[in-house]
């Protein structure tokens, strides 16, 4: 059950919620979409409450966002949060996922039934967050199709169980990543890069001039991706 929260929406464009640590914004008007949005690593809902109501920039008109933290990994650690263990980045290797794709699963089906429509749904994230957020669009079975993926800073990990079919490859993928990126790092990038675009998937890629951080102009390019993703699926009904 959703709780109010303690963030209020300047604009007041946004009613605010939280269910646990995840935080909950939806449109006053209505909403007739939703991005679900996963944290990078000692991140919480609440790192990015101000980005998104700072004149919108992150979200399109009528849709609704449900930011979900990761479970603690250190129970005396109290900004832990994290979606999985890293076992060898060089071979892009994670494992300890399962029980948050059940998660992020469960919160997918829940929010498409209140739309009756997947592909209203949106899944996305940073770092950590766009690894599983590859892990579960790529994988989910063809019925529950989403709307789309965002990931930002983040790499197709080894583990990945991407679908055997042709309608995933359909699926649109924005994939934004900083050159100065540190963390993951170009050949990191790269390789994920090369791998959808050998298998043919409709993916639109974004290098930007910073390290592992989200800026304003990929907040832009979000936006237009998302915008332009419901109008494609709109007219094509």
């Amino acid at each position: 059950k959703s709780n109010k929260s303690k963030y209020s929406d300047p604009n007041s464009n946004y009613f605010i919620s939280t269910d646990n640590e995840d935080i909950i914004l939806t449109p006053v008007q209505g909403y007739t979409s939703t991005l679900i949005w996963l944290p990078g690593l000692r991140d919480c809902a609440e790192s990015y409450v101000e980005d998104i109501l700072d004149s919108k920039r992150f979200i399109p008109d009528k849709m609704k966002i449900t930011i979900l933290t990761a479970p603690l990994c250190n129970k005396e650690d109290p900004t832990s949060w994290s979606w999985y263990r890293t076992v060898d980045r060089s071979k892009y290797q994670v494992d300890s996922y399962q029980d948050n794709v059940k998660r992020i699963l469960s919160v997918i089906d829940n929010e498409a039934g209140l739309l009756k429509d997947y592909s209203k749904v949106f899944l996305g994230g940073f770092s950590q967050g766009a690894l599983m957020s590859f892990m579960v669009g790529l994988s989910i079975s063809q019925d529950k199709q989403l709307g789309g993926l965002v990931c930002c800073s983040g790499y197709l990990a080894e583990s990945t169980v991407i679908r055997e079919d042709e309608e995933i490859k359909k699926l649109p993928i924005l994939i934004c990543q900083g050159e100065k990126d540190e963390r993951i790092t170009k050949e990191i990038a790269r390789g994920s890069q090369r791998k959808l675009f050998e298998e043919m998937f409709n993916v639109t890629y974004k290098w930007y001039d910073f390290g592992h951080v989200l800026t304003w102009e990929e907040y832009k390019d979000i936006r237009e991706f998302l915008e332009e993703t419901l109008n494609k699926s709109q007219l094509s009904k």
